[in-house]
């Protein structure tokens, strides 16, 4: 018989999904790296700081040694690059 069948159905359930949403996670996960190493220094810094660290904007602001004000302005311009590189459009052809 199947080895499966005292599970509950959730578990075979998850069992049959685990390993392809497993796989794009990991792609999802190599794009976005790949798209943040093809930002400015800057720009990778503050994305992760404030979205992967999940920093205030005050916390990442210190450590970037900015105001918090030009810290906000830098990440917004920061998430417009990565939307672009995600998208795959080059907003600056001068790089």
């Amino acid at each position: 018989g199947d080895s499966r069948a005292n599970l509950p159905a959730r578990e075979i359930a998850l069992d049959g999904v685990s390993p392809r949403a497993s796989m794009i996670a990991r792609e999802e996960t190599e794009v976005m790296k790949e798209a943040l190493n093809r930002l400015s220094e800057d720009h990778r810094k503050v994305i992760t700081l404030r979205n992967l660290e999940q920093l205030s904007f005050t916390e990442v602001a210190i450590k970037l040694d900015r105001s918090e004000n030009a810290t906000r302005k830098l990440w917004s311009r920061a998430v417009v690059r990565l939307q672009e590189e995600l998208s795959g459009l080059d907003g600056d052809a001068s790089r």
